[in-house]
């Protein structure tokens, strides 16, 4: 599987998807998508390559009064900062002696599909939109703009930076996601999730994301579920606060004898203190390995607790480390 990336080999992005010259009313109105203007090196007419194989759905415009467009859609399922599926993608303003493809061609990764044109436009550059699935056509929304028919998305949803093949210049204020491997090896084994059980070098990947997650001086989600771990490990109360039996167990197995409980006789989530900070690390190296035990299993369920507190996990809390879950994880900066 290959990631999608923008097909510049100079990214200067001139206006973004909520810019006040033409784009405004693009992603503000029902439905919206959200181009961009890419313009290349130097004002000049840069092309635009198929950074994977794509078929031709729709050509517009030649010889005619619309403006000039063609849309793509991937062949195959790719990989983007935020979803695997297939993606389409429009490119608008190519002059019309710049297409020479025609509907229900293949473009292969690397092929040029376009250059930079002036068809519609004052300036050479093109108008480009993205999305998730299949388009061929426009629709009017609510603010009058034409826009893509289909699942829009707004280009760093989609498209990452390939840095290998690409000078960034300007992105005009859009925080795309850069990479220097567009090869994407699936990271989940073949049942789709690891499970308490598993064992490897992507299971010890995930530990160490959780260890950064756990060390601290602050009592939070990780820290909670860790505690749980323990507990149950060692068959105590799994209630997830450290009382005097807990701190005890911890001390036997090499907790800094000097920590003490607060005065409630307890620490529970939310506390923070140099005590906490201590048993987090000793929490860490419980974490530490590349087995998926108990604390493994305890940190997934800490993300997903804290993915639904945010909006951006759906699914159960189960403690098992799947496609949704790591689309959490990378959410929160888990980089494998």
């Amino acid at each position: 599987m290959k990631k999608f990336y923008l097909g510049m080999e100079t990214i200067r992005i001139t206006q973004n998807y909520d810019g006040k010259t033409s784009h405004y009313n693009h992603s503000h109105g029902t439905p919206a998508d959200y181009p961009i203007d890419m313009a290349g090196a130097d004002g000049g007419q840069s092309c635009y390559f198929a950074p994977v194989d794509m078929k031709i759905t729709a050509i517009k415009g030649v010889g005619s009064s619309t403006t000039n467009t063609v849309w793509l859609v991937s062949t195959e399922e790719v990989k983007t900062p935020t979803f695997i599926d297939k993606v389409f993608m429009s490119l608008t303003h190519w002059n019309d002696n710049a297409m020479k493809w025609k509907v229900g061609d293949i473009v292969k990764a690397g092929e040029v599909i376009t250059w930079e044109g002036t068809d519609g436009a004052s300036g050479n550059h093109l108008h480009v939109c993205f999305g998730r699935g299949y388009s061929d056509n426009w629709v009017k929304n609510s603010k009058g703009s034409w826009v893509d028919t289909g699942d829009n998305k707004k280009p760093q949803e989609v498209a990452y930076i390939y840095d290998k093949f690409s000078k960034t210049v300007d992105t005009c204020g859009i925080n795309f996601e850069h990479t220097d491997n567009i090869d994407y090896d699936n990271f989940l084994p073949p049942r789709g999730y690891y499970q308490k059980g598993d064992s490897g070098e992507n299971v010890e990947k995930i530990d160490d994301f959780y260890m950064t997650k756990v060390r601290g001086n602050y009592f939070g989600e990780y820290t909670y579920w860790c505690v749980k771990a323990f507990q149950h490990i060692n068959h105590l109360e799994e209630d997830g606060n450290i009382g005097a039996i807990t701190l005890g167990k911890m001390k036997e197995q090499g907790l800094n004898k000097n920590v003490r409980l607060p005065e409630r006789g307890w620490f529970t989530k939310g506390d923070s203190s140099d005590d906490v900070a201590i048993i987090d690390n000793f929490l860490c190296e419980k974490v530490k390995g590349n087995y998926y035990g108990d604390y493994t299993e305890n940190c997934t369920k800490a993300l997903q607790t804290i993915g639904k507190q945010d909006g951006v996990y759906d699914d159960a809390i189960d403690g098992c480390f799947g496609a949704k879950t790591l689309k959490t994880a990378e959410y929160y900066g888990f980089h494998y």
